[in-house]
């Protein structure tokens, strides 16, 4: 409990008194765990999406947005193409690159946030520049460079 109340120390919002709140016996620890990015995501007429193609870790809170992101892409690149194993590698390729800046920065992210220093971290956080921030979600959010 106190640990939790010292990640959210800083945060805006009702956080602290939510924990505080909260019985002892109702919280869960997790292990998160993550792989690296790799292919294929696909055999033959089945292809993974989302998490299930590439489990991220929910640091930038990304893991939904992928899914739709992928579903989008896999849609286009199945009406494009008529042999599905032509189409399920066209979306590998289209996203690949995304997805692994993706996975990648969300384990470095991970592995700060929880260096075990949170007032530090909150601190940064509250330092880093806006455009550095805008930069950064611009990078994210974008959809315009799927297929």
């Amino acid at each position: 409990m106190a640990e939790l109340l010292e990640i959210v120390e800083d945060y805006d919002g009702p956080w602290r008194d939510l924990i505080r709140t909260t019985p002892v016996s109702v919280i869960s620890e997790i292990e998160l765990t993550d792989l690296p990015p790799q292919l294929p995501w696909s055999a033959g007429h089945a292809c993974l999406i989302g998490d299930a193609a590439h489990p991220t870790t929910p640091d930038p809170g990304q893991g939904g947005g992928r899914a739709v992101e992928d579903a989008w892409t896999l849609s286009r690149c199945l009406a494009e193409y008529r042999e599905p194993s032509q189409a399920f590698h066209a979306f590998e390729a289209a996203r690949f690159k995304k997805v692994k800046t993706i996975v990648d920065s969300s384990w470095r992210l991970g592995a700060f946030v929880y260096s075990g220093w949170p007032r530090l971290r909150n601190f940064l956080f509250r330092l880093a520049p806006e455009k550095l921030t805008m930069r950064v979600m611009e990078r994210l959010y974008r959809v315009d460079s799927l297929v």
